[in-house]
């Protein structure tokens, strides 16, 4: 049976060093989470409303209509329109059928 190792002041400070680094970035990381379609994303503080279709992978944005928090965001504002934290974000995408 392995002895038991003595806990020093030095082995706990190696412990929580890792720990303590980890908090400090998550405290200190900048970013916002919204909502698109119901589904979280994760996104930088200065994200628009293009920024964020990008991020889900929409590049064409022909027949794409965007509702922020039940507001219609007119195409010609995606680029300037900022998004908040908890924003709730509606996209419509048209599509061809019958």
């Amino acid at each position: 049976m392995p002895a038991k190792e003595k806990v020093t002041g030095a082995s706990l400070h190696l412990l929580f060093t890792p720990l303590k680094c980890l908090f400090f970035i998550l405290k200190h990381t900048h970013g916002m989470t919204v909502s698109v379609n119901n589904k979280l994303l994760e996104l930088s503080d200065d994200s628009t409303v293009s920024t964020a279709l990008q991020t889900v992978g929409i590049n064409s944005f022909n027949g794409v209509a965007i509702a922020v928090n039940n507001r219609i965001v007119k195409k010609e504002e995606w680029d300037a329109h900022k998004l908040k934290p908890k924003d709730v974000i509606v996209l419509i995408r048209a599509s061809q059928g019958g």
